[in-house]
């Protein structure tokens, strides 16, 4: 369970990291997947207090099915997800190897569980960031 909380903790950092540099095009990605996950507008402020459920991670993976960070087979599409990166942490080299060779090892995102793969390589650059 406490790996669990932990995971949580990263996956919403990172969605209200991405949510608050969104364009307006990504923000009506991120409201469609909070609606078609059965999430309010205002979920992932109020998840901070919370544990994060499966209706998170469904929100996670759709907003990766919607910006192209994974194709239709659930395979990484590594160069948007660098893209993801440099916008966030811009010219920060060190931070794309290190999520290159993290995501490098994912096989596939099928699942909304699957997400936490992903995170797992992401949150370290969000979390550090300085932006």
């Amino acid at each position: 369970m406490h790996k669990f909380v932990l995971a949580g903790i990263a996956v919403l950092t990172i969605q209200i990291a991405c949510i608050n540099k969104a364009n307006a095009d990504e923000n009506d990605i991120y409201q469609e997947c909070l609606k078609s996950n059965g999430l309010e507008s205002d979920y992932l402020e109020k998840l901070k207090e919370e544990e994060i459920d499966n209706k998170t991670l469904c929100f996670t993976k759709c907003t990766m099915d919607k910006l192209k960070l994974i194709d239709e087979n659930g395979k990484l599409i590594l160069e948007n997800n660098i893209k993801i990166i440099d916008d966030f942490k811009k010219g920060d080299d060190k931070a794309k190897k290190i999520a290159k060779n993290c995501m490098s090892l994912i096989t596939t995102i099928s699942t909304c569980e699957d997400t936490l793969k992903h995170n797992a390589c992401m949150s370290p650059i969000y979390l550090a960031s300085d932006n």
